[in-house]
């Protein structure tokens, strides 16, 4: 695991150095070298710096998301907080293996929407378990998935959403829930910054990656609550 820091609260410089290079929320975003340009080595400071408080609300997910999945799943389960980091839209998931299952939520009062994915062996061990499949797990190539596949992810979905929520409660209060059956779709644009909270969850013998990203425009209202 890569931990940073042992302290409890993001300290000021902290919390300017993830929101100083945000451009304007008035601006139109763009992935353009120029003026209004997210600095490319935004992220690489932020992980050398560390962020503590986000941290620790990633390591308070994984406690809730572990217990919740051992008692749907019914056996070993575990999540580790990989890292966490600030990247564009356009690179979160581009280490997943393929096809990744990517679910876009909406984040209630704040601004924009956020993203979840999974790898593809995790997503796909989720369905196995989840519909009662066993034995050795061989996941050949493939472009998607399927309908009933797509309806275990998304409880898996609602189940992450849910446990999130409840570990931003002593930050700040959040709404993550996905959209209703036929209603407004997320848009998140290419150039968006987002905060990228990294996972490890384990499976039994399986284990897989798992990004949970939110914009940094989100975030941006709510700087005197993650200054402590």
């Amino acid at each position: 695991m890569n931990r940073h820091s042992t302290n409890n609260i993001l300290v000021r410089e902290e919390i300017d150095l993830l929101l100083k290079d945000l451009p304007d929320s008035s601006a139109p975003e763009t992935d353009e070298d120029g003026p209004g340009a997210v600095s490319q080595t935004c992220g690489d400071r932020i992980i050398r710096g560390g962020m503590p408080l986000l941290e620790r609300v990633g390591e308070h997910f994984c406690v809730l998301f572990a217990d919740s999945l051992r008692g749907v799943l019914r056996h070993k389960a575990a999540v580790e907080l990989v890292s966490v980091d600030v990247t564009r839209f356009s690179e979160l998931f581009v280490s997943l293996t393929q096809p990744a299952s990517i679910t876009h939520f909406q984040l209630g009062d704040m601004r924009g929407a956020g993203s979840l994915g999974m790898d593809s062996k995790l997503a796909l061990g989720f369905v196995e378990d989840m519909l009662g499949g066993g034995g050795a797990r061989t996941y050949g190539s493939r472009k998607g998935y399927t309908a009933i596949e797509r309806s275990v992810i998304e409880l898996v979905a609602r189940l992450v959403l849910e446990r999130m929520n409840r570990a931003w409660e002593p930050v700040i209060t959040t709404n993550f829930t996905l959209p209703d059956e036929g209603g407004c779709a997320c848009y998140i644009p290419s150039g968006a910054v987002c905060l990228r909270m990294a996972f490890e969850v384990g499976i039994e013998e399986l284990a897989g990656a798992m990004y949970f990203c939110l914009p940094m425009t989100a975030l941006k209202p709510h700087r005197n609550e993650l200054g402590g």
